[in-house]
Protein backbone atom coordinates (compact mmCIF):
# COMPACT_ATOMS: atom_id res chain seq x y z
CA UNK A 1 0.00 0.00 0.00
CA UNK A 2 2.97 2.49 0.95
CA UNK A 3 4.28 1.43 -2.55
CA UNK A 4 1.78 2.35 -4.23
CA UNK A 5 0.76 5.99 -2.81
CA UNK A 6 4.57 6.56 -3.21
CA UNK A 7 4.14 5.90 -6.53
CA UNK A 8 0.79 7.90 -7.05
CA UNK A 9 2.54 10.59 -5.58
CA UNK A 10 5.41 10.60 -7.65
CA UNK A 11 3.30 10.35 -10.90
CA UNK A 12 1.25 13.30 -9.65
CA UNK A 13 4.51 15.41 -8.75
CA UNK A 14 5.72 14.68 -12.62
CA UNK A 15 2.41 15.74 -14.06
CA UNK A 16 2.49 18.84 -12.04
CA UNK A 17 5.64 19.79 -13.10
CA UNK A 18 5.11 19.04 -16.56
CA UNK A 19 2.24 21.29 -16.13
CA UNK A 20 4.58 24.25 -15.14
CA UNK A 21 6.71 23.56 -17.57
CA UNK A 22 4.09 24.21 -20.49
CA UNK A 23 2.67 27.24 -18.97
CA UNK A 24 3.94 30.70 -19.85
CA UNK A 25 5.73 32.56 -16.61
CA UNK A 26 3.70 35.03 -15.23
CA UNK A 27 4.56 37.94 -11.77
CA UNK A 28 4.88 35.22 -9.48
CA UNK A 29 7.56 33.37 -11.12
CA UNK A 30 10.86 33.85 -12.17
CA UNK A 31 12.04 36.47 -15.27
CA UNK A 32 12.44 35.20 -18.41
CA UNK A 33 16.29 34.17 -18.47
CA UNK A 34 18.56 32.09 -21.18
CA UNK A 35 21.35 29.73 -20.61
CA UNK A 36 24.68 31.78 -20.20
CA UNK A 37 26.46 31.07 -22.10
CA UNK A 38 23.95 29.89 -24.47
CA UNK A 39 24.83 27.42 -27.36
CA UNK A 40 25.00 27.40 -31.07
CA UNK A 41 22.60 26.47 -33.39
CA UNK A 42 19.69 27.45 -30.80
CA UNK A 43 16.23 28.73 -30.66
CA UNK A 44 14.44 29.26 -27.83
CA UNK A 45 10.94 31.15 -26.75
CA UNK A 46 10.28 32.49 -23.73
CA UNK A 47 6.98 34.03 -22.33
CA UNK A 48 5.78 36.08 -19.27
CA UNK A 49 2.28 37.15 -18.22
CA UNK A 50 2.14 40.32 -15.24
CA UNK A 51 -0.69 38.51 -13.67
CA UNK A 52 -3.09 41.40 -14.26
CA UNK A 53 -4.23 43.60 -17.20
CA UNK A 54 -1.91 46.71 -17.61
CA UNK A 55 -1.60 49.44 -20.47
CA UNK A 56 2.09 48.22 -20.80
CA UNK A 57 5.36 46.75 -19.23
CA UNK A 58 8.82 48.39 -19.01
CA UNK A 59 11.36 45.17 -19.14
CA UNK A 60 14.95 45.99 -17.33
CA UNK A 61 17.62 43.94 -19.08
CA UNK A 62 20.41 43.00 -16.72
CA UNK A 63 24.19 44.97 -18.03
CA UNK A 64 25.00 40.83 -18.30
CA UNK A 65 23.01 40.78 -21.37
CA UNK A 66 25.11 40.38 -24.85
CA UNK A 67 25.22 38.37 -27.75
CA UNK A 68 27.25 38.05 -31.15
CA UNK A 69 26.89 40.81 -33.16
CA UNK A 70 25.88 39.95 -36.93
CA UNK A 71 25.58 41.79 -40.44
CA UNK A 72 21.63 41.69 -40.67
CA UNK A 73 19.28 43.84 -38.57
CA UNK A 74 16.18 42.05 -39.11
CA UNK A 75 13.37 40.30 -38.40
CA UNK A 76 14.16 36.35 -37.63
CA UNK A 77 11.53 33.60 -38.00
CA UNK A 78 13.10 30.17 -37.06
CA UNK A 79 12.17 27.39 -39.34
CA UNK A 80 11.49 24.25 -37.01
CA UNK A 81 11.35 21.74 -40.22
CA UNK A 82 14.60 22.23 -41.35
CA UNK A 83 16.56 24.07 -38.93
CA UNK A 84 17.72 26.42 -41.01
CA UNK A 85 17.27 30.43 -39.30
CA UNK A 86 16.37 32.71 -42.36
CA UNK A 87 15.97 36.12 -42.21
CA UNK A 88 12.56 38.40 -43.24
CA UNK A 89 12.61 41.10 -45.82
CA UNK A 90 16.42 41.36 -46.44
CA UNK A 91 16.55 41.80 -50.20
CA UNK A 92 20.22 42.76 -50.41
CA UNK A 93 22.58 39.85 -52.53
CA UNK A 94 24.02 37.73 -50.29
CA UNK A 95 21.67 38.06 -47.32
CA UNK A 96 19.63 34.75 -47.48
CA UNK A 97 20.16 33.66 -43.69
CA UNK A 98 21.02 35.02 -40.61
CA UNK A 99 24.32 36.06 -39.85
CA UNK A 100 25.25 36.42 -35.78
CA UNK A 101 23.11 35.80 -32.75
CA UNK A 102 19.74 38.02 -32.18
CA UNK A 103 16.92 38.26 -29.26
CA UNK A 104 13.81 39.38 -30.51
CA UNK A 105 10.98 40.80 -28.32
CA UNK A 106 7.08 40.39 -29.25
CA UNK A 107 4.08 41.84 -27.34
CA UNK A 108 1.03 39.51 -26.72
CA UNK A 109 -0.53 39.99 -30.15
CA UNK A 110 2.79 38.64 -32.08
CA UNK A 111 3.93 42.17 -32.80
CA UNK A 112 7.44 42.45 -33.01
CA UNK A 113 8.89 45.32 -30.63
CA UNK A 114 12.52 45.01 -31.52
CA UNK A 115 15.57 43.03 -32.67
CA UNK A 116 18.66 43.15 -30.45
CA UNK A 117 22.09 42.30 -30.58
CA UNK A 118 25.80 42.76 -29.42
CA UNK A 119 25.36 45.03 -25.79
CA UNK A 120 22.04 46.87 -27.14
CA UNK A 121 19.82 45.18 -24.42
CA UNK A 122 22.74 45.75 -22.16
CA UNK A 123 21.43 47.23 -19.13
CA UNK A 124 18.34 48.66 -20.82
CA UNK A 125 14.69 49.32 -20.24
CA UNK A 126 11.96 48.97 -23.38
CA UNK A 127 8.32 49.40 -23.62
CA UNK A 128 6.07 46.43 -24.15
CA UNK A 129 2.42 47.23 -24.65
CA UNK A 130 0.10 45.29 -22.77
CA UNK A 131 0.16 42.87 -19.65
CA UNK A 132 2.47 39.92 -21.42
CA UNK A 133 5.55 39.43 -23.86
CA UNK A 134 7.80 36.67 -25.70
CA UNK A 135 11.14 36.93 -26.21
CA UNK A 136 12.72 34.63 -28.90
CA UNK A 137 16.74 34.19 -29.18
CA UNK A 138 18.22 33.01 -32.52
CA UNK A 139 21.58 32.16 -32.94
CA UNK A 140 23.76 30.61 -35.46
CA UNK A 141 26.86 28.44 -35.63
CA UNK A 142 29.87 30.19 -34.50
CA UNK A 143 30.68 32.53 -31.65
CA UNK A 144 28.76 32.34 -28.53
CA UNK A 145 27.77 35.18 -25.84
CA UNK A 146 25.75 35.36 -22.75
CA UNK A 147 22.91 35.91 -23.29
CA UNK A 148 19.98 37.43 -21.92
CA UNK A 149 18.66 37.83 -18.18
CA UNK A 150 15.81 40.31 -16.82
CA UNK A 151 15.93 42.20 -13.92
CA UNK A 152 13.09 43.65 -13.82
CA UNK A 153 9.47 44.21 -15.17
CA UNK A 154 6.96 46.86 -13.88
CA UNK A 155 4.05 48.93 -15.14
CA UNK A 156 5.57 51.97 -14.01
CA UNK A 157 8.93 53.87 -15.60
CA UNK A 158 11.56 52.54 -13.37
CA UNK A 159 14.37 54.89 -11.72
CA UNK A 160 16.66 56.28 -13.96
CA UNK A 161 14.74 56.00 -17.40
CA UNK A 162 13.08 58.70 -19.09
CA UNK A 163 10.41 57.27 -21.73
CA UNK A 164 10.20 58.83 -25.25
CA UNK A 165 6.67 58.38 -26.75
CA UNK A 166 6.61 58.99 -30.62
CA UNK A 167 3.69 60.17 -32.27
CA UNK A 168 3.80 59.61 -35.73
CA UNK A 169 1.15 60.26 -38.34
CA UNK A 170 -2.00 58.26 -38.47
CA UNK A 171 -2.38 58.22 -34.80
CA UNK A 172 1.05 55.37 -34.59
CA UNK A 173 2.41 56.02 -31.30
CA UNK A 174 5.89 54.21 -30.33
CA UNK A 175 8.11 54.30 -27.15
CA UNK A 176 11.89 54.86 -26.81
CA UNK A 177 12.97 54.41 -23.49
CA UNK A 178 16.25 55.51 -22.35
CA UNK A 179 18.55 55.39 -19.64
CA UNK A 180 19.30 58.71 -17.84
CA UNK A 181 21.40 57.10 -15.42
CA UNK A 182 23.57 56.49 -18.87
CA UNK A 183 23.84 60.33 -19.67
CA UNK A 184 21.93 58.45 -22.70
CA UNK A 185 20.45 61.19 -24.91
CA UNK A 186 17.50 60.73 -26.87
CA UNK A 187 18.07 60.93 -30.64
CA UNK A 188 16.72 59.03 -34.05
CA UNK A 189 18.86 57.65 -36.91
CA UNK A 190 18.38 57.35 -40.72
CA UNK A 191 17.54 54.37 -40.46
CA UNK A 192 14.31 54.52 -37.46
CA UNK A 193 12.18 57.37 -39.30
CA UNK A 194 13.74 59.38 -42.39
CA UNK A 195 11.28 59.94 -44.93
CA UNK A 196 9.29 57.02 -44.08
CA UNK A 197 5.23 57.01 -45.42
CA UNK A 198 2.63 56.91 -42.79
CA UNK A 199 -0.53 57.32 -44.47
CA UNK A 200 0.41 59.15 -47.41
CA UNK A 201 3.22 61.67 -45.58
CA UNK A 202 7.17 61.26 -45.00
CA UNK A 203 8.69 61.95 -41.56
CA UNK A 204 11.41 65.17 -42.10
CA UNK A 205 11.99 66.08 -38.40
CA UNK A 206 10.87 66.08 -34.85
CA UNK A 207 8.97 68.39 -32.62
CA UNK A 208 10.76 67.97 -29.20
CA UNK A 209 9.30 68.38 -25.66
CA UNK A 210 11.29 71.73 -25.44
CA UNK A 211 9.51 73.19 -28.55
CA UNK A 212 12.35 73.10 -30.42
CA UNK A 213 11.98 71.23 -34.16
CA UNK A 214 14.74 69.46 -35.83
CA UNK A 215 14.89 68.67 -39.41
CA UNK A 216 17.17 66.00 -41.27
CA UNK A 217 19.84 67.33 -42.52
CA UNK A 218 21.91 67.16 -46.03
CA UNK A 219 25.69 68.57 -46.13
CA UNK A 220 27.08 67.12 -43.87
CA UNK A 221 24.47 67.87 -40.84
CA UNK A 222 24.69 66.16 -37.67
CA UNK A 223 21.68 64.53 -35.93
CA UNK A 224 20.15 66.68 -33.21
CA UNK A 225 19.15 65.02 -30.22
CA UNK A 226 18.05 66.18 -26.59
CA UNK A 227 18.80 65.32 -23.17
CA UNK A 228 16.66 62.83 -21.08
CA UNK A 229 17.24 64.14 -17.38
CA UNK A 230 14.57 62.92 -15.36
CA UNK A 231 12.35 59.74 -14.80
CA UNK A 232 9.56 60.61 -16.95
CA UNK A 233 7.56 60.15 -20.42
CA UNK A 234 8.83 62.72 -23.06
CA UNK A 235 6.54 63.43 -25.77
CA UNK A 236 7.63 63.74 -29.24
CA UNK A 237 6.13 64.72 -32.23
CA UNK A 238 6.70 64.07 -36.19
CA UNK A 239 7.06 66.68 -38.45
CA UNK A 240 5.91 65.32 -41.92
CA UNK A 241 5.46 66.73 -45.27
CA UNK A 242 2.82 65.01 -48.29
CA UNK A 243 4.04 62.68 -50.77
CA UNK A 244 2.81 62.56 -54.39
CA UNK A 245 4.02 58.88 -54.57
CA UNK A 246 3.30 56.28 -51.89
CA UNK A 247 4.89 53.06 -51.29
CA UNK A 248 2.19 51.31 -53.80
CA UNK A 249 2.81 53.02 -56.47
CA UNK A 250 6.42 52.32 -56.33
CA UNK A 251 7.65 48.69 -57.73
CA UNK A 252 9.12 46.17 -55.17
CA UNK A 253 11.55 44.30 -57.21
CA UNK A 254 15.47 45.33 -57.84
CA UNK A 255 16.25 47.18 -60.81
CA UNK A 256 19.82 44.65 -61.48
CA UNK A 257 21.22 42.99 -64.02
CA UNK A 258 19.19 39.55 -62.59
CA UNK A 259 16.45 40.95 -64.92
CA UNK A 260 17.93 43.05 -67.54
CA UNK A 261 20.52 40.24 -69.08
CA UNK A 262 19.65 38.58 -72.04
CA UNK A 263 22.07 35.51 -72.69
CA UNK A 264 24.12 36.05 -69.80
CA UNK A 265 25.26 39.43 -71.18
CA UNK A 266 24.19 42.49 -69.69
CA UNK A 267 22.18 43.85 -72.76
CA UNK A 268 18.84 45.17 -72.35
CA UNK A 269 15.75 42.57 -73.13
CA UNK A 270 13.23 43.94 -75.20
CA UNK A 271 9.94 41.79 -76.96
CA UNK A 272 9.94 42.19 -80.63
CA UNK A 273 6.91 44.07 -80.38
CA UNK A 274 8.13 46.57 -78.14
CA UNK A 275 11.13 46.92 -80.07
CA UNK A 276 8.70 47.45 -83.22
CA UNK A 277 7.08 50.30 -80.99
CA UNK A 278 10.41 51.90 -80.81
CA UNK A 279 10.85 52.09 -84.06
CA UNK A 280 7.77 53.44 -85.02
CA UNK A 281 8.48 56.33 -82.68
CA UNK A 282 11.53 56.94 -84.44
CA UNK A 283 10.05 56.80 -87.47
CA UNK A 284 7.21 59.26 -86.33
CA UNK A 285 9.51 61.63 -84.29
CA UNK A 286 13.16 61.16 -85.52
CA UNK A 287 13.54 63.49 -88.55
CA UNK A 288 11.36 66.49 -87.69
CA UNK A 289 12.18 67.67 -83.80
CA UNK A 290 15.54 69.61 -82.71
CA UNK A 291 17.67 67.70 -80.39
CA UNK A 292 20.71 68.35 -78.68
CA UNK A 293 21.95 65.16 -80.77
CA UNK A 294 21.22 65.34 -84.45
CA UNK A 295 17.94 63.33 -85.25
CA UNK A 296 20.01 60.49 -87.25
CA UNK A 297 22.80 59.68 -84.21
CA UNK A 298 19.23 59.83 -81.86
CA UNK A 299 17.86 57.23 -84.16
CA UNK A 300 21.01 54.82 -84.44
CA UNK A 301 20.86 54.91 -80.70
CA UNK A 302 17.06 54.03 -80.32
CA UNK A 303 17.59 51.00 -82.92
CA UNK A 304 20.62 49.62 -81.12
CA UNK A 305 19.41 49.93 -77.62
CA UNK A 306 18.33 46.29 -76.70
CA UNK A 307 22.17 45.51 -77.31
CA UNK A 308 23.64 48.27 -74.74
CA UNK A 309 25.97 47.12 -72.26
CA UNK A 310 24.49 48.41 -69.43
CA UNK A 311 23.19 48.03 -66.24
CA UNK A 312 19.91 48.46 -65.55
CA UNK A 313 16.67 50.37 -66.51
CA UNK A 314 16.34 53.08 -63.68
CA UNK A 315 14.65 55.72 -65.60
CA UNK A 316 12.24 53.00 -67.00
CA UNK A 317 11.06 52.40 -63.80
CA UNK A 318 10.51 56.07 -62.72
CA UNK A 319 9.02 56.54 -65.79
CA UNK A 320 6.16 53.73 -65.96
CA UNK A 321 5.95 54.94 -62.31
CA UNK A 322 5.25 58.57 -63.24
CA UNK A 323 3.01 57.25 -66.17
CA UNK A 324 0.65 55.05 -63.93
CA UNK A 325 0.84 58.16 -61.13
CA UNK A 326 -0.49 60.60 -64.10
CA UNK A 327 -3.37 58.19 -65.43
CA UNK A 328 -1.68 57.81 -68.80
CA UNK A 329 0.00 54.01 -68.60
CA UNK A 330 -2.37 51.83 -67.20
CA UNK A 331 0.74 49.33 -66.18
CA UNK A 332 -1.24 47.59 -63.03
CA UNK A 333 -3.02 45.82 -65.78
CA UNK A 334 -0.19 44.15 -67.49
CA UNK A 335 -0.62 41.27 -65.06
CA UNK A 336 -3.71 39.65 -63.73
CA UNK A 337 -4.40 40.22 -60.11
CA UNK A 338 -2.34 43.02 -59.36
CA UNK A 339 -3.78 46.02 -58.14
CA UNK A 340 -1.24 48.22 -57.19
CA UNK A 341 2.76 48.69 -59.00
CA UNK A 342 4.25 47.06 -55.82
CA UNK A 343 2.08 44.05 -56.82
CA UNK A 344 3.94 43.42 -60.58
CA UNK A 345 5.84 40.87 -61.01
CA UNK A 346 9.74 41.09 -62.84
CA UNK A 347 7.58 39.12 -65.99
CA UNK A 348 9.79 39.11 -69.62
CA UNK A 349 6.41 41.42 -70.79
CA UNK A 350 7.50 44.29 -67.88
CA UNK A 351 10.76 44.29 -67.94
CA UNK A 352 11.00 44.69 -71.80
CA UNK A 353 7.78 47.55 -71.55
CA UNK A 354 10.61 49.12 -69.04
CA UNK A 355 12.71 49.29 -71.43
CA UNK A 356 10.53 50.28 -74.00
CA UNK A 357 10.02 53.20 -71.81
CA UNK A 358 13.75 53.65 -70.81
CA UNK A 359 14.75 53.99 -74.43
CA UNK A 360 12.02 56.68 -74.55
CA UNK A 361 14.24 58.67 -72.34
CA UNK A 362 17.61 57.49 -73.68
CA UNK A 363 16.86 58.75 -76.60
CA UNK A 364 15.81 62.15 -75.80
CA UNK A 365 13.74 63.16 -77.73
CA UNK A 366 10.72 63.87 -75.60
CA UNK A 367 9.93 67.29 -74.56
CA UNK A 368 11.16 67.91 -71.44
CA UNK A 369 12.78 70.67 -69.69
CA UNK A 370 16.70 71.03 -69.15
CA UNK A 371 19.16 72.37 -66.92
CA UNK A 372 22.15 70.33 -67.96
CA UNK A 373 25.41 73.32 -67.26
CA UNK A 374 25.55 73.97 -63.48
CA UNK A 375 26.12 77.00 -61.73
CA UNK A 376 24.33 79.00 -64.66
CA UNK A 377 21.30 81.39 -64.32
CA UNK A 378 19.25 78.66 -66.33
CA UNK A 379 20.48 76.05 -64.25
CA UNK A 380 19.24 77.76 -61.29
CA UNK A 381 15.72 78.45 -63.18
CA UNK A 382 14.92 75.16 -63.71
CA UNK A 383 16.12 74.01 -60.54
CA UNK A 384 13.68 76.24 -58.99
CA UNK A 385 10.50 75.29 -61.38
CA UNK A 386 11.37 71.51 -60.42
CA UNK A 387 10.98 72.45 -56.47
CA UNK A 388 7.77 74.07 -57.17
CA UNK A 389 6.38 71.78 -59.42
CA UNK A 390 7.29 68.71 -56.57
CA UNK A 391 5.91 71.02 -53.87
CA UNK A 392 3.12 71.47 -55.22
CA UNK A 393 2.28 67.61 -55.13
CA UNK A 394 3.07 66.91 -58.58
CA UNK A 395 5.06 63.77 -59.41
CA UNK A 396 8.19 64.65 -61.25
CA UNK A 397 10.96 62.25 -63.47
CA UNK A 398 14.08 63.09 -62.56
CA UNK A 399 17.46 62.44 -64.58
CA UNK A 400 21.35 63.18 -63.89
CA UNK A 401 24.75 62.93 -64.29
CA UNK A 402 27.55 63.80 -63.24
CA UNK A 403 29.73 66.61 -64.79
CA UNK A 404 33.49 66.95 -64.74
CA UNK A 405 35.86 64.03 -63.98
CA UNK A 406 33.73 61.41 -63.95
CA UNK A 407 32.25 59.54 -67.10
CA UNK A 408 28.65 60.78 -68.11
CA UNK A 409 27.94 56.92 -68.59
CA UNK A 410 29.21 55.63 -65.17
CA UNK A 411 26.09 57.18 -63.03
CA UNK A 412 23.73 57.96 -65.78
CA UNK A 413 20.88 57.85 -63.21
CA UNK A 414 17.00 58.41 -62.56
CA UNK A 415 14.33 58.01 -60.61
CA UNK A 416 10.74 59.65 -59.07
CA UNK A 417 10.08 62.84 -57.31
CA UNK A 418 7.67 62.10 -54.41
CA UNK A 419 7.46 65.50 -52.53
CA UNK A 420 9.67 68.41 -51.35
CA UNK A 421 9.87 70.71 -48.76
CA UNK A 422 11.77 73.76 -47.10
CA UNK A 423 13.80 73.56 -44.09
CA UNK A 424 13.57 76.73 -41.75
CA UNK A 425 17.76 77.54 -42.36
CA UNK A 426 16.56 77.65 -45.95
CA UNK A 427 17.41 74.38 -47.88
CA UNK A 428 14.97 73.00 -50.08
CA UNK A 429 14.71 69.63 -49.95
CA UNK A 430 13.56 66.78 -53.19
CA UNK A 431 12.13 63.38 -51.87
CA UNK A 432 12.99 60.88 -54.35
CA UNK A 433 12.21 56.86 -54.75
CA UNK A 434 15.19 54.95 -56.44
CA UNK A 435 14.23 51.71 -57.57
CA UNK A 436 18.00 50.53 -57.40
CA UNK A 437 16.79 49.87 -53.59
CA UNK A 438 13.85 48.24 -54.16
CA UNK A 439 13.41 48.00 -50.37
CA UNK A 440 12.64 51.26 -49.58
CA UNK A 441 9.35 50.45 -51.72
CA UNK A 442 7.68 49.05 -48.19
CA UNK A 443 9.24 51.39 -46.41
CA UNK A 444 8.89 54.52 -47.81
CA UNK A 445 10.67 57.62 -49.60
CA UNK A 446 14.28 56.34 -50.16
CA UNK A 447 16.69 59.23 -50.18
CA UNK A 448 16.68 63.12 -50.35
CA UNK A 449 18.45 65.59 -51.97
CA UNK A 450 19.49 69.07 -50.66
CA UNK A 451 19.01 72.32 -52.78
CA UNK A 452 21.14 75.42 -51.48
CA UNK A 453 19.06 78.44 -50.37
CA UNK A 454 19.53 80.38 -53.56
CA UNK A 455 18.59 77.31 -56.09
CA UNK A 456 22.19 77.55 -57.41
CA UNK A 457 23.35 74.02 -56.88
CA UNK A 458 22.35 70.59 -55.62
CA UNK A 459 23.30 68.05 -53.57
CA UNK A 460 22.60 64.48 -54.85
CA UNK A 461 23.23 62.11 -51.69
CA UNK A 462 25.43 59.32 -52.33
CA UNK A 463 26.19 59.98 -56.08
CA UNK A 464 27.46 63.68 -57.00
CA UNK A 465 28.78 66.51 -55.05
CA UNK A 466 26.95 69.48 -54.83
CA UNK A 467 27.49 71.35 -58.11
CA UNK A 468 28.48 68.72 -60.27
CA UNK A 469 25.09 67.51 -61.27
CA UNK A 470 23.65 68.41 -64.50
CA UNK A 471 20.10 67.61 -64.83
CA UNK A 472 17.17 67.35 -66.99
CA UNK A 473 12.98 66.61 -65.66
CA UNK A 474 9.80 67.01 -66.68
CA UNK A 475 6.34 66.79 -64.85
CA UNK A 476 4.12 66.92 -68.30
CA UNK A 477 3.78 63.74 -69.99
CA UNK A 478 1.12 64.34 -72.00
CA UNK A 479 3.50 63.38 -75.11
CA UNK A 480 3.89 60.16 -74.05
CA UNK A 481 0.39 59.48 -75.48
CA UNK A 482 0.58 59.76 -78.90
CA UNK A 483 3.62 57.01 -78.39
CA UNK A 484 2.05 54.17 -76.21
CA UNK A 485 -1.58 53.79 -75.24
CA UNK A 486 -3.10 50.59 -76.95
CA UNK A 487 0.01 50.71 -79.07
CA UNK A 488 -1.33 53.13 -81.06
CA UNK A 489 0.72 56.26 -82.42
CA UNK A 490 -0.94 59.35 -83.71
CA UNK A 491 1.71 62.19 -85.46
CA UNK A 492 -0.76 64.46 -84.88
CA UNK A 493 -0.75 65.04 -81.40
CA UNK A 494 2.65 64.68 -80.73
CA UNK A 495 3.73 67.15 -83.04
CA UNK A 496 0.70 69.47 -81.69
CA UNK A 497 1.95 68.49 -78.23
CA UNK A 498 5.75 69.17 -79.32
CA UNK A 499 5.16 72.67 -80.98
CA UNK A 500 3.28 73.96 -77.82
CA UNK A 501 6.09 72.84 -75.39
CA UNK A 502 8.18 74.65 -77.72
CA UNK A 503 6.74 77.92 -77.74
CA UNK A 504 6.42 77.83 -73.74
CA UNK A 505 9.83 77.23 -73.89
CA UNK A 506 10.41 79.94 -75.75
CA UNK A 507 7.87 82.56 -74.15
CA UNK A 508 9.53 81.37 -71.03
CA UNK A 509 13.02 82.48 -71.98
CA UNK A 510 11.66 85.62 -73.55
CA UNK A 511 9.70 86.52 -70.70
CA UNK A 512 12.48 85.46 -68.06
CA UNK A 513 15.57 87.14 -69.96
CA UNK A 514 14.59 89.42 -72.61
CA UNK A 515 11.96 91.62 -70.40
CA UNK A 516 14.28 90.84 -67.82
CA UNK A 517 16.68 93.63 -69.21
CA UNK A 518 13.88 95.83 -69.91
CA UNK A 519 12.80 95.53 -66.04
CA UNK A 520 16.48 96.03 -64.83
CA UNK A 521 16.75 99.06 -66.79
Amino acid sequence: MKKIKALLAAVLCVTVLLGTASMPASASEPYPESEHFYANNFYGEWEYDYGKDTEGLYITFSKDTYTELGDVYYEIVFDPENGEVDVKDVIEEGYSHKVGDFISVFDSDENLIGVYQGGKLGGMTIYVPGRSFKITLTTDSTVTGYGFRIDSVSETIPDGVGVVRVHLPGGKIEYKPVLCNQGNEAEWGYSDYAYKMYSGEAVIGWKYPDGSEYYYKGWGGALYSFEVTESKLYDVYAITTAVALNPEDVYSFANSGEYFNVNGENNYYMTKEDHLRLLASVCITGATIPLALPAAITSVVLLAYPNFDWAGSCIGFANTVCLQKAGILDVVSTQEGATCVSDLLPTEDLISLLNYYNAQSAGGFLPKNKALIPNTKEYTRQLKKLYESAEKGNVVLFEFFPVGTQDIFELYHGFSISGAYTRPDGVHVILYYDNNAPEYATQGVAEAMYISPDFSEIDITWYCAPGEAAFVWMDDFECYKSLDINNEYSPIHFHISLIKHIFEVLWEWITTYVFGIFKKN
